[in-house]
């Protein structure tokens, strides 16, 4: 069995639990992560897709906080303007992150606040 595929430290994998680890653990990338939590919680409230019932609240901010993680990992990728081979090996290691799994847990920490109905 390929080791990427089994769970690392109660994550999906490495990959997963690394970033996990350095956005939890420098003060200020965590404030931004849960600045994020917070405004993902307040723009899903006025999505066409919550209201057409695509998604509930609950997914729609974990996926829209997904995104903005994903954003924000991206844009302080050192390697994201170059073409080499370790560009190659970070997209491919940031392309194995659960970033919905990292997302939960901001959520779930109580940095945004849901209606107590939601559930992740």
């Amino acid at each position: 069995m390929n080791l990427r595929e089994e769970p690392y430290h109660g994550k999906k994998n490495y990959e997963t639990w690394s970033v996990n680890w350095w956005l939890t653990n420098d003060q200020e990338m965590c404030r931004r992560c849960r600045q994020l939590a917070v405004e993902a919680s307040h723009v899903v409230l006025d999505s066409s897709l919550v209201f057409d019932g695509n998604w509930t609240t609950a997914e729609a901010t974990r996926n829209l906080l997904a995104g903005a993680l994903r954003e924000l990992v991206g844009e302080l990728n050192p390697f994201a303007d170059q073409t080499s081979l370790f560009t190659d090996l970070m997209d491919s290691a940031l392309g194995e992150v659960d970033w919905h799994e990292i997302a939960i847990e901001f959520l779930k920490d109580g940095s945004a606040a849901l209606p107590p109905s939601t559930e992740l």
